[in-house]
């Protein structure tokens, strides 16, 4: 599905249609790394815009609804789960509920996104009309051709923005029936995903399935929140989450796309971000402070996760 040589100038005209972007909505997460939105009941949809600096600090999270992420400027990568994706101007991602994902910008950047938000429901819900879940469909698959990434250049990217700042101002004034405008500008959208992925199929029953798993691993992300710093005994964590340690292990790599080491690495380095923005502690005080007992080991780790030293991160970031 290429599309032609004007697709960019199409993009910049659908951009200068798009009100001016607004404050950056902060993110927010509960202990087990759930992220939630506030809906209406009555159009539960929502568009907030992020942005994503060098220096942003983020975990991977998870949802229990539907995300159309737009790449409204600049650039960087996509996580989902296991997957890792380059980011660029005007590409979509769609993040399915329950997917464990983050965004970063890239080491001399930042970039903004637009997110749609919104919940099945809305679209289908068992005992509608069948053809109504297509619309849904890319949303449930999880195989392993699957990519959550719609590159710009193979897509109607103008004509989502377009749509996309239709239902911005369709939910900003409120007219008459309003909720089906943005229902339909949705559903047009959905549509041309539906398109771009009619090579892919799946079942209705993975969204039950992967929510059952992650209810499965709640206890562990809570206690994993609150000791990452302490030493994680394996054997614990599976029993927490009432498994065996071989099963868990590959239970756990299973939902999050990545290991259990890895996870705790990732909080603990997302910790030591935030201690070397703040300038009061020096890097041996942070490695201890993160549970880390082996300063060059802390080294070795931060840079593996983030490309940088701590002390090249913090040059970087804050100048000093």
């Amino acid at each position: 599905m290429k599309k032609d040589g004007c697709m960019g100038s199409n993009m910049d005209k659908a951009k200068d249609n798009f009100p001016l972007f607004l404050s950056p909505t902060e993110l927010i997460f509960s202990p087990s790394g759930k992220y939630d939105v506030s809906f209406y009941e009555d159009c539960p949809l929502e568009i907030l815009f992020h942005a994503y600096s060098f220096d942003y600090i983020l975990t991977p999270s998870y949802h229990d609804f539907f995300e159309i992420i737009y790449i409204y400027n600049g650039g960087g990568s996509v996580y989902v789960e296991n997957k890792k994706y380059e980011a660029n101007d005007g590409d979509i991602f769609i993040i399915g509920n329950s997917e464990f994902h983050r965004l970063e910008a890239n080491n001399n950047g930042s970039f903004k996104s637009i997110d749609l938000y919104f919940l099945p429901k809305f679209v289908y819900s068992i005992g509608q009309n069948s053809y109504d879940f297509e619309y849904l469909r890319p949303f449930f698959d999880h195989s392993s051709e699957f990519t959550n990434r719609i590159p710009a250049e193979d897509f109607y990217s103008d004509t989502v923005l377009d749509l996309v700042r239709k239902i911005y101002f369709e939910k900003q004034e409120k007219k008459d029936f309003y909720q089906l405008a943005v229902k339909n500008y949705l559903t047009e959208i959905l549509l041309l995903i539906v398109r771009y992925f009619r090579k892919f199929s799946s079942d209705l029953f993975i969204y039950s399935k992967k929510h059952h798993d992650i209810e499965r691993l709640k206890n562990v992300f809570s206690h994993l929140k609150e000791n990452y710093c302490e030493k994680i005994a394996l054997d614990s964590i599976a029993h927490l989450a009432c498994m065996s340690t071989s099963y868990f292990c590959k239970f756990f790599k299973k939902v999050t796309g990545y290991t259990l080491t890895d996870y705790v690495f990732s909080l603990r380095i997302d910790r030591a971000k935030e201690l070397l923005l703040r300038g009061d502690m020096n890097i041996i005080e942070i490695a201890y402070e993160t549970g880390f007992k082996n300063h060059s080991y802390f080294d070795r780790i931060f840079k593996r996760l983030t490309k940088l030293s701590p002390n090249e991160y913090r040059f970087k970031v804050i100048g000093e």
